[in-house]
């Protein structure tokens, strides 16, 4: 979608216009990603979220930071919005790290957001909150997930099944708990071990 890299065959469309016709800067200003790995800036939180919007407020900062559950974490370090962080984000857990680039995620208005397997540092129970502060402010926009973990993408609209790096099914959860023996295992196997005590 950014154009990292160009579709080798068929179309990618972002708002019905092929994203190859779109000029980069013009296509990447719509969208908003929270990358696999989750990666910080030498500089402060605040340096790090003004990455995705470098107008915001710090009240705008703060809202961002408790979409992304992360806002009594940064309240704890010393200095807040202002803590320094070293490059890569070394002394801050992966979970940490995750949620800061969530927040600078939020912090732009754009019509695609793209969150690549960006939850799988967050412990269940933090990422069931993450994904229910955020969904309010997401509502008008276009999200893709990449997830490995089946709670991350059970409510989603549609699933896209890979196998090997191919698609072999697509529908929602229940349609696929029901059509794939592939999704249907992952997903048995995973809400199992959940139920565990």
């Amino acid at each position: 979608m950014p154009r990292f890299l160009n579709a080798t065959s068929g179309e990618v469309r972002l708002g019905g216009a092929d994203v190859r016709t779109l000029p980069a800067g013009r296509l990447r200003e719509r969208i908003s990603v929270v990358p696999q790995h989750s990666y910080l800036f030498s500089g402060t939180v605040a340096s790090n979220l003004r990455m995705g919007a470098p107008e915001a407020t710090e009240d705008e900062l703060w809202q961002a930071l408790q979409l992304a559950q992360a806002g009594d974490f940064v309240r704890g370090l010393q200095d807040g919005l202002h803590a320094a962080v070293a490059q890569g984000g070394a002394g801050l857990s992966g979970g940490q790290r995750q949620r800061l680039c969530i927040a600078r995620a939020m912090l732009r208005a754009a019509d695609l957001y793209i969150f690549d397997d960006s939850f799988s540092a967050l412990d269940y129970a933090t990422e069931a909150a993450v994904r229910e502060a955020m969904a309010p402010a997401l509502e008008a926009a276009t999200v893709i997930m990449v997830a490995e973990r089946i709670p991350t993408i059970m409510g989603a609209d549609r699933i896209l099944v890979l196998e090997d790096g191919r698609l072999v099914a697509q529908g929602t959860h229940a349609e696929l708990l029901e059509s794939s023996s592939t999704y249907r295992e992952i997903a048995e196997s995973q809400l199992a071990l959940d139920e565990q005590p």
